[in-house]
């Protein structure tokens, strides 16, 4: 017996990403798109992983999205099994208000809601799979899987039918540098042929289709933030393809064979590009961005940018976002992001950090020849100490905080305003003396700097 389902999750119907309701509109288009191309691979039965709905209080032009899309598996004659994400309600929600937005379209019989229980999926009086659901707990889903599991052993002891799990979580090595909701192994030791995942907005794993795998994350069926645009090239960021799972389970002995499949379908391009432009200045900012825009800014495309650097104070204020904004002039939504720090010091850009060390000490404290080499040593083990990998704003705060400091040490009187040197020959010579008998009080000294 050969057992074909489909496997979908994260429409996010009703979000109205950026305020615009052409992204309403696509996050339905795009559902719509998927739910048409699984119907054409005619499953026997289709899963959904969570999050129908964007917010648990739909407005009535998001139900009639919602209604819209699942009629269409309803005319094929085609069961839905639904679970409960994190964006359709919490649990506690749903039993403070006797229900949620699923319950009602359970009651209305376009989707078999399936929460926190394990059932039967059938075709006709033909029994199909056993399908285990557990709606979104966060830190909790492995606690209430477990009691899920506990009470419904002996259904789950079948060999005759495959066996689904439907989650709403994030998985141990879904997604770096995030805490998981649940452990992988935890979920390995569990007797299912497959677990379709929901809540993580991207396919996971990339090699979802090697033997033996068992977990499945669709993705959402649209993007649903910039930082989900993953297909890669150099410092851009692209989106503009999504994709659902169909999946064939047939007897091999005594164990089910899974053969899942990955349709993809296109979606709104969105391009999104990052740069550091060190030290800088408002005409490079513009050719930068007019650079970027004479490539992407197309009709309905989705643009960002993220601009990082540094600019002196007076172009820092000068600076006018809705002008700089305002150069995109066709795509849909163009998303401005500009990090830029104050840099009063005009350092010479290129130079190594050592040199650029140097440069503010001439220009700014007036230090030469043997007292940069004093001075510079001692900031670059200051930068060495906090790990500073590459010069940035936060080394020059650092040297400025350090140097007054230094020079009372060494016997000077510096501010941060460039001076004329004074004769200190005699004191200097007597103080570095002092300073190579007891080398350890200057590298102890470091650390009020930092």
């Amino acid at each position: 017996m050969i057992v074909k389902w489909g496997h979908f999750s994260d429409t996010h119907l009703g979000y109205r990403q950026y305020g615009l309701k052409e992204r309403m509109n696509d996050f339905y288009n795009s559902a719509r798109t998927c739910a048409e191309l699984i119907i054409k691979q005619e499953p026997d039965f289709v899963i959904f992983a969570g999050d129908l709905f964007e917010n648990f209080r739909p407005l009535p032009v998001d139900y009639r999205s919602a209604f819209e899309l699942l009629k269409l598996f309803k005319k094929k004659d085609i069961p839905v099994y639904a679970i409960r994400g994190n964006h359709d309600a919490s649990y506690a929600a749903s039993k403070r208000y006797g229900g949620d937005v699923l319950d009602f379209l359970h009651d209305i019989n376009l989707i078999t809601y399936v929460q926190d229980e394990v059932i039967i999926a059938k075709k006709g009086e033909k029994d199909l799979a056993i399908i285990a659901g557990l709606g979104y707990y966060g830190k909790r889903t492995s606690k209430r899987l477990q009691e899920l599991l506990n009470d419904n052993k002996v259904l789950l002891q079948r060999q005759d039918l495959p066996k689904i799990l439907m989650i709403h979580a994030f998985v141990e090595g879904m997604v770096p540098d995030t805490k998981e909701d649940v452990k992988m192994y935890f979920l390995s030791q569990l007797p299912f042929d497959y677990i379709a995942i929901g809540h993580y907005h991207q396919l996971w794993p990339s090699d979802f289709d090697k033997p033996g795998n068992k977990f499945f994350c669709s993705g959402s069926t649209e993007h649903w933030s910039a930082g989900e645009w993953d297909e890669k090239e150099g410092n851009l960021s692209k989106g503009s393809k999504k994709g659902f799972y169909t999946v064939e389970a047939e007897k091999n002995g005594s164990e089910w064979k899974i053969r899942p499949s990955l349709t993809e379908y296109p979606v709104r391009p969105k391009f999104y590009a990052h740069y550091d432009l060190k030290f800088t200045n408002p005409k490079k900012i513009r050719s930068t961005i007019k650079e970027f825009l004479d490539k992407y800014d197309k009709k309905d495309h989705l643009l960002k940018m993220n601009l990082r650097g540094q600019l002196k104070r007076g172009d820092l204020a000068l600076l006018n976002m809705m002008e700089l904004k305002d150069m995109a002039n066709n795509a849909l939504y163009f998303d401005l992001i500009t990090q830029f720090m104050d840099s009063s010091y005009d350092i010479e850009r290129g130079l190594s950090t050592r040199d650029a060390i140097i440069d503010i000490l001439r220009k700014n404290y007036g230090l030469k020849n043997e007292d940069l080499d004093e001075y510079t040593s001692l900031i670059e083990d200051i930068l060495s100490i906090v790990n500073d990998k590459e010069f940035s704003s936060k080394s020059i705060e650092r040297i400025k905080a350090s140097v007054p400091k230094m020079s009372v040490i060494l016997g000077d009187d510096l501010d941060d305003k460039p001076k004329k040197k004074t004769t200190r020959k005699t004191k200097v010579k007597k103080i570095k003396r002092s300073k190579k008998k007891s080398g350890s009080k200057t590298k102890k000294s470091l650390e009020g700097f930092i």
